[in-house]
């Protein structure tokens, strides 16, 4: 093989691997996610694009008032809010929902009534997860906590494509 070839060879070999190495670092650490529904209007709508990081789920690095995306029913994955954290008790009455005691001030909510009632303490990787849509939302008043190994990742930038990037 002539040099000019071997030197050809390499370039492309040292290339694909840092594609390799790219994509790979992608999938762990930001993921393209399309909103689909309307549970979490006004902050998300159908057709939204987020940008999701896998990373921060794996570290325990999730806090109340994140956005997340986790499994579904079925092979759906939804987009909700962190509510209630691992050991936290939770409750919902009068419409509005209390952690460890204390009324949650949600500024994210569209409408400033929470259906249900409810008293229960998660337990140590579990999350209590709710739509800021809440009179149409299927969330964990619906399914019960979601552990966080059914947390796909979290919202870390919504993108609006030729336009721009919001970070959260």
């Amino acid at each position: 093989m002539s040099e000019k070839i071997k030197r050809n060879v390499n370039e492309w070999l040292e290339a694909f691997a840092h594609a390799v190495v790219i994509v790979i670092i992608l999938y762990f650490l930001a993921w393209p996610f399309t909103i689909k529904g309307s549970s979490m209007e006004d902050n998300f709508f159908t057709g939204d694009r987020i940008i999701i990081c896998r990373v921060m789920v794996y570290a325990g690095a999730i806090d109340r008032g994140d956005v997340v995306v986790c499994e579904g029913s079925g092979t759906k994955d939804i987009i909700k809010r962190v509510v209630g954290l691992p050991g936290d008790q939770i409750e919902i009455r009068d419409g509005h929902v209390y952690i460890n005691g204390e009324v949650l001030v949600e500024p994210y909510v569209k409408e400033d009534y929470t259906h249900g009632s409810l008293s229960l303490t998660l337990g140590v990787d579990e999350y209590y997860l709710l739509g800021d849509n809440r009179s149409i939302s299927q969330d964990s008043r619906n399914t019960g906590p979601f552990t966080r190994k059914q947390i796909l990742g979290k919202t870390i930038a919504k993108w609006y494509p030729f336009n721009s990037l919001q970070f959260y």
